[in-house]
């Protein structure tokens, strides 16, 4: 493949991309990694057996000429590969989200619904809180107290574990109100994610506001992991 791309256009289209990515990803599989990749993804999800370096040279060399001019198409590329049936393309995915991070003010709340509840593991979920819905609502203050209601009643934990975590990087601007209110509704669940989301969302604050951190674990219940997740940067 890198005597393929020596000979890429300056310039591609949505569809050449897409055409591109795939002709690229499937002359590099490996059957044999790609059975340890989906062992290791509990086999949620059928994998190429694409080496990270692998991937991560493809991209790069595709996105250096493929760059969406507006977020109706970055929507609909991303649409595309999340449709595709192999884990690999949902991570160009996420990828060429961060790559056109000024595009997500753009795009809507629906749009991000149908990525957390659709081909849902943490490894793409995550990304998608970091890259996408944090910042989306960083342009759209305040707009998640309405339009993210239905996600924190969900009975889906994806979308509670979003609410929990999309604010990882506000730091001082973090609403704790909210991020109160959403860890005492999961507080007691035995679901291991959502244990996980409210430890890591009081890991990351306590790096901005120990004290309040040291001070919630100390006045709410919560599960042992996320107590444990919470104070991890303290207690070492």
């Amino acid at each position: 493949f890198f005597y393929h791309l020596k000979f890429m256009i300056e310039k591609m289209n949505q569809k050449l991309f897409l055409r591109e990515l795939k002709n690229l990803f499937e002359e590099n599989a490996d059957a044999e990694k790609a059975n340890g990749m989906a062992d290791y993804m509990k086999n949620r999800f059928k994998f190429l057996g694409l080496p990270r370096p692998i991937r991560d040279f493809i991209q790069e060399e595709l996105f250096a000429v493929y760059k969406p001019e507006t977020a109706e198409e970055l929507e609909f590329v991303i649409r595309k590969l999340w449709q595709m049936p192999f884990r690999e393309y949902h991570y160009v995915a996420c990828d060429l989200l961060a790559k056109n991070k000024k595009m997500v003010k753009d795009l809507s709340v629906d749009f991000f619904e149908y990525l957390i509840e659709t081909n849902s593991w943490w490894d793409t979920v995550d990304t998608i809180c970091s890259k996408a819905i944090g910042p989306y609502y960083e342009f759209h203050k305040g707009d998640y107290l309405t339009e993210l209601k239905s996600w924190y009643q969900s009975t889906d934990f994806w979308k509670r574990r979003a609410c929990i975590i999309f604010q990882l990087n506000y730091k001082e601007n973090t609403d704790l109100k909210w991020l109160t209110d959403r860890i005492m509704e999961n507080s007691m669940s035995k679901e291991f994610f959502l244990q996980k989301a409210i430890g890591w969302a009081l890991r990351q604050y306590s790096r901005t506001n120990s004290q309040w951190v040291i001070s919630f674990v100390e006045e709410h219940e919560l599960m042992p992991l996320s107590k444990k997740e919470a104070l991890r940067l303290l207690n070492e």
